[in-house]
């Protein structure tokens, strides 16, 4: 341990939630951290690629001029998502918030309207 300054005291109140919320709080960084771009010039688009938290799924955003194609791939399965949010970070996050609803077990359609999902 340093000497200085207590730089986690404004956290000293709140450590309780902290812990609380924990495992969510980390897949949240985990996933929006690992975010990563590849170029696809056979069809000239850009690849996105965020894994989704808790699991070996990977959602893949394949974006062309004017379309945004979501495609998940689960352990080399790849299923179409069709949001029906027009606005891309929107979209994005809604299919995340999606597949964390599915992977905690509700079973009612999520905001996207894409359940269930379909084999690409």
């Amino acid at each position: 341990m340093a000497d200085g300054p207590d730089l986690a005291r404004p956290l000293h109140a709140i450590w309780d939630t902290i812990e609380h919320h924990a495992s969510a709080l980390d897949g949240l960084c985990r996933q929006l951290a690992h975010v990563s771009f590849e170029v696809v010039e056979k069809e000239r688009a850009l690849l996105a690629r965020i894994p989704v938290w808790d699991g070996q799924d990977i959602l893949r955003i394949l974006l062309r001029q004017d379309t945004a194609r979501f495609i998940l791939d689960r352990d080399g399965t790849l299923m179409a998502i069709e949001p029906k949010e027009p606005q891309l970070e929107t979209a994005v996050l809604l299919v995340l918030v999606e597949l964390a609803r599915q992977r905690h077990g509700a079973n009612q359609q999520g905001p996207t309207g894409s359940r269930p999902l379909k084999a690409v």
